[in-house]
C-alpha cells in the first residue's frame, strides 16, 4: 500500500481485460458502489453476463479517465496514487496488466489457499520478496517456501508472525496475492 494511506483505496493489481465486481469498481474509481450500480442502470456504465465491468470496455473506460482526470482527483491525491492513476490510464490504452501493489501484513485478510509473496520495504523503497506463504484454514495447516538465504520464521499457532533475516527482525512484513 503506498505510504500515507490509511483506507482501502486502490486496487491490488489492475488488468484492463478482466471484469471487476461492483465493490472492486468503485474501489478503482473512488465511486460509491450504489453509484456504480445506478450508473449500470442508466447505461453509463457497460456489465457482462455475470455483473462483472470490463475496464477495456469503452464506455468504461471513458467513465474511469473521466473520475482519474478531474481536478478533486488530481488536487486531493499524493503522487504515489497520481502515478499509479497514470499507470492505470496507460494500461486502459495499452491493455497491459500492472503489477499488484503489497498491502500490510495481515493473515486474517489472506484467503485460504491463495499463495501469497510476503515480502519487505527497504530504505530505497523496494519490496523485497522473502517468501511464499499459504494459508489452509480447514485443516488447520499452512505452506512456507523461503525466497532466500538465512531466514528464520516465527509463528503463533499456524500463523506466521515474524521473519528474521540472519537473527535481526523484519520491522514491516507486506503481502501480495502470487
Amino acid at each position: 500500500m503506498p505510504k500515507g494511506e490509511t483506507k482501502k483505496t486502490y486496487i491490488h493489481s489492475f488488468d484492463a481485460t478482466k471484469g471487476l465486481n461492483n465493490n472492486k469498481f468503485a474501489t478503482l474509481t473512488g465511486v460509491s458502489r450504489a453509484a456504480v450500480g445506478q450508473a449500470i442502470d442508466a447505461g453509463i456504465l457497460q456489465a457482462d453476463e455475470n455483473g462483472m465491468i470490463v475496464p477495456i470496455v469503452y464506455k468504461n473506460a471513458a467513465f474511469i479517465r473521466k473520475k482519474y482526470i478531474s481536478k478533486k482527483r488530481l488536487i486531493g491525491s499524493t503522487p504515489e496514487q497520481r502515478d499509479r492513476d497514470m499507470k492505470i490510464l496507460q494500461a486502459l490504452n495499452t491493455g497491459e496488466k500492472l503489477p499488484p501493489i503489497p498491502e500490510i501484513y495481515n493473515p486474517s485478510n489472506m484467503e485460504d489457499e491463495n499463495l501469497y509473496i510476503i515480502s519487505y520495504c527497504d530504505e530505497d523503497d523496494n519490496y523485497i520478496e522473502l517468501c511464499h506463504y499459504s494459508i489452509y484454514r480447514e485443516d488447520f495447516s499452512t505452506e512456507l517456501t523461503p525466497l532466500i538465504e538465512g531466514l528464520s520464521f516465527g509463528f503463533k499457532k499456524k500463523y506466521l508472525t515474524d521473519i528474521f533475516i540472519n537473527d535481526r527482525a523484519v520491522d514491516q512484513l507486506f503481502m501480495t496475492v502470487f
